[in-house]
């Protein structure tokens, strides 16, 4: 999709046009179906689409599509035809209730005898029909005992939700006695399921009356703020008419609904000039007027946009508003549209001032903004007239200056605070496609304290948007301790885009330029350096460069060696044994031994890292804790704890690192362990880092371990380096933003020992120089085997699925 493009943007170029399939379905009432959003609306139209951009026609009529969605209306909804005299259906609602099949609420209003609405259900097994009536769930007007029109609902628009509680409504009406709400039964194979329970007559009126023109009602309920919001069309709905979109809330489904001043809805009804004072007026008529040098001359707008549907997808907790449009200058020709909505600082809803274009919002800072803005405020009155814009100018000093006066803020990651005219305007800014202009810009949307809208769309004659690129890229460095490394990179992009150094996924303090010097070298600065250039349009992080230093001595920073030195252990090895006493050491090895050195894991586990070879191995603990004893074991011996990440320099193909953690199968000592004590028996690390001298290192054994990390790389990372011996791993998770890797230059022996490479975050596995990757058994620390589990995640190399060319195992 367009919006991942975008926000992975790796070259300063403009971001990708996007295009448009357009429909026409009035009063889009929006259902989510697999990969599709289907949208139901008036006289039995419909269409799907997969990205919101390009739609695909499904119906026109209640006797059209493939299959239609009634075999036959006339026979199939006869009881309909029979009280209103209807030849068509008015703006349904199409929902999956409990028992897995779809329900269209559908619904007409006539003037036969005066005055007849009618609303029913109907069934089908797939989301396209063709649906078998189930029939009537009420009906007014002429003849319904007592009704008054004036008073009680039109039995139309309906919209079906759950509330937060999984509990089942229907809020329903236009025009007439006003907009009301029901509890519907869910309970599968009750004869009335699907519609409403007994015993509420007409419902809870939330807003209407004395036939106030305020009609399609729908609600949702944002788990972010914890509102239930109404979404209403006031004014009429042709291209004269004013037909805009309003919004009130609730703490609960069935009202009291207020505005953004407070003002409670229940008793508002009546004349147009009485009814729009309230409500917030999210969208109505308005045209961003063309400005002199703009690449195009085109300035359309919308006229009477309303009778919309709310879709949150829970993926990406994007709010989605769908509604059908009229056009300045179009006359009643209509289609749908959808523009993303925010939630903003005080939990009100903004809308995009752009059609959806695959764009997700994105940090901006105050550097980008300023510029020349066409300016949309959407007020408060029910007319036929059109919101024009002004010009204003977002100075870099903070102030406002054209057609009004004030002053604006970056106040969030994308939050903007506007003053003018007394007023605070609360919103975000959003990178926009400008339609008119066929280019990317900067726009805002906002809201005042008393509900007042207001759009702003970047002057396109005076901007371009290139997503950020890394033009030069920093290299992995290794340096003598006390020495200095110098990581250099160059970016580019439209607005210049911030800079952001990060030592193994979080941000270096103040590191914010194209160069970060690390002077004084020391074990703590060991590690994976990334940058990021990000704009609003998108960001481009480098790849990693490893930061690893050199020393003669056996140990530097941090950690001790121990005494006795050259041990001689019983599978053959001489070691030397550092502790860690701090959060960070480098360590070397003489020739012909092993030098280890050991930390307490997050799981308590003490974890043994072998080290042999030329170069030098640092050992960096995030989080660090301590000293303490293991409180796992019996010794009396204080340990540093914490999560480890290993990077070594310097290495050639005589050089080896193993990890393992202390259990009954690797200890000489077996009075170390307790009885009580159920024993993880897996080490735990972040990452090894690998950078060799003459590109070629020994192996890798840490099938006893786990890697897994939050932020960064996890995993084993030693680009170009070829493998002489094995590199085996126990299991690699990544958490939140951390980025998953195996990537070598080339290795014969590749194995996940007892994982299974499940990705809690959901990211490919970055993999390169494996022609074979076994999932084979493994064992914990204490002579357990860990079966071989199947693999569970996508491998990909240079963006390419690989997982089934190179996986092998059960």
């Amino acid at each position: 999709m367009l919006g991942a493009l975008m926000l992975g943007a790796v070259s300063a170029q403009p971001l990708p046009t996007p295009t448009f399939t357009n429909v026409t379905v009035h009063d889009p009432s929006v259902i989510k179906a697999g990969a599709r959003w289907y949208v139901y609306g008036s006289h039995g139209a419909s269409a799907w689409t997969e990205d919101l951009m390009h739609w695909t026609q499904v119906a026109t009529s209640v006797t059209s599509g493939n299959p239609a969605h009634f075999n036959t209306f006339a026979s199939e909804l006869s009881e309909l035809i029979d009280w209103t005299h209807a030849d068509t259906l008015w703006a349904p609602d199409v929902v999956q209730l409990p028992d897995g099949k779809f329900y269209y609420y559908y619904d007409v209003w006539t003037n036969y005898l005066n005055y007849r609405s009618y609303m029913g259900l109907a069934s089908a097994d797939g989301i396209e029909g063709p649906f078998t009536d189930v029939g009537e769930i009420m009906k007014g007007g002429t003849n319904v005992s007592g009704f008054d029109p004036a008073i009680h609902p039109n039995t139309i628009d309906p919209d079906v939700f759950y509330d937060r509680d999984g509990q089942l409504w229907m809020v329903y009406g236009s025009y007439s006695g006003g907009i009301f709400i029901l509890r519907l039964d869910q309970t599968v194979g009750s004869a009335t399921f699907g519609r409403p329970l007994p015993g509420q007559s007409w419902g809870t009126k939330l807003i209407g009356g004395n036939h106030a023109r305020i009609e399609g009602p729908c609600i949702i309920y944002s788990p972010e703020s914890q509102y239930y919001y109404l979404f209403l069309s006031f004014g009429g709905l042709a291209a004269n008419d004013g037909y805009n979109i309003r919004v009130a809330r609730s703490r609960n489904p069935d009202g009291p609904y207020v505005d953004a001043a407070g003002n409670d809805l229940k008793n508002v009804g009546g004349s147009d000039a009485a009814i729009a004072p309230y409500g917030v007026k999210l969208i109505g008529n308005y045209q961003f007027a063309h400005v002199a040098g703009e690449p195009r001359n085109t300035s359309r707008g919308y006229l009477s946009p309303g009778h919309n549907s709310v879709y949150r997808d829970p993926a990406t907790g994007k709010y989605f508003l769908l509604f059908h449009t009229r056009f300045v200058g179009l006359g009643e020709t209509h289609e749908v549209r959808v523009h993303q909505m925010f939630l903003n600082a005080d939990g009100w809803f903004v809308v995009a001032p752009q059609r959806y274009a695959g764009e997700t919002i994105a940090p901006i800072t105050a550097r980008q903004v300023p510029g020349s803005f066409k300016l949309i405020n959407h007020g408060w009155v029910i007319s036929s007239a059109v919101n024009g814009s002004s010009l204003i100018t977002l100075n870099a000093d903070g102030t406002i200056s054209g057609s009004v006066s004030g002053t604006w803020q970056v106040t969030g990651d994308n939050s903007v605070t506007l003053s003018y005219n007394g007023a605070n305007y609360r919103g975000v800014f959003v990178l926009q496609w400008d339609d008119d202009n066929q280019v990317w810009i900067l726009g805002f949307t906002a809201l005042s304290a008393d509900g007042t809208a207001i759009w702003g769309s970047k002057v396109a004659a005076l901007n371009a948007v290139a997503a950020p690129a890394l033009t030069g890229t920093p290299s992995s460095q290794t340096v003598a301790a006390g020495g200095t490394a110098t990581l250099t990179a160059a970016a580019s992009g439209v607005p210049a885009p911030e800079l952001q150094w990060e030592r193994n996924g979080s941000a270096v303090v103040g590191a914010n330029s194209t160069v970060l010097t690390l002077a004084n070298l020391a074990p703590a600065d060991a590690g994976i350096y990334t940058i990021d250039a990000s704009n609003f349009a998108g960001s481009a992080p480098s790849a990693p460069a490893i930061v690893g230093l050199t020393s003669a001595a056996k140990v530097i920073g941090t950690g001790e060696e121990l005494t006795p030195v050259d041990i001689h252990h019983p599978n053959g090895n001489i070691f030397d044994q550092v502790l860690l006493t701090g959060a960070a050491e480098t360590i070397t090895a003489d020739a012909g031994q092993v030098t280890r050195t050991s930390y307490i894991d997050l799981d308590n586990d003490i974890v043994q890292v072998e080290f042999s070879g030329p170069g030098s191995l640092s050992l960096v603990l995030d989080n660090a804790s301590g000293r303490a004893k293991p409180e796992n074991y019996n010794q009396d011996i204080d340990y540093m704890k914490g999560h480890a990440g290993i990077v070594i320099t310097g290495a050639t193909e005589n050089t080896h690192v193993s990890v393992f953690s202390v259990g009954r199968a690797t200890a000489v000592n077996q009075a170390l362990f307790k009885d009580t004590v159920n024993y993880d028996g897996i080490a735990d690390i972040a990452f090894i880092a690998i950078s060799s001298s003459n590109g070629r290192f020994g192996g890798v054994r840490t099938a006893n371990a786990n890697y897994f990390a939050s932020r960064g790389v996890t995993g084993v990372y030693a680009p170009g380096v070829a493998f002489d011996g094995p590199v085996f791993v126990g299991n690699i998770t990544a958490f939140d933003a951390a980025q998953p890797k195996i990537v070598l230059g080339s290795v014969s022996d590749a194995r996940i020992a007892g994982g299974d490479l499940y990705q809690d975050n959901g990211a490919a596995v970055q993999v390169s120089g494996i022609t074979q990757l076994k999932f084979t058994n493994g064992s914990d620390s204490h002579g357990n085997t860990i079966l071989a589990k199947a693999n569970r995640a996508v491998l990909q190399e240079n963006g390419e699925d690989v997982t089934n060319r190179i996986v092998t195992g059960p």
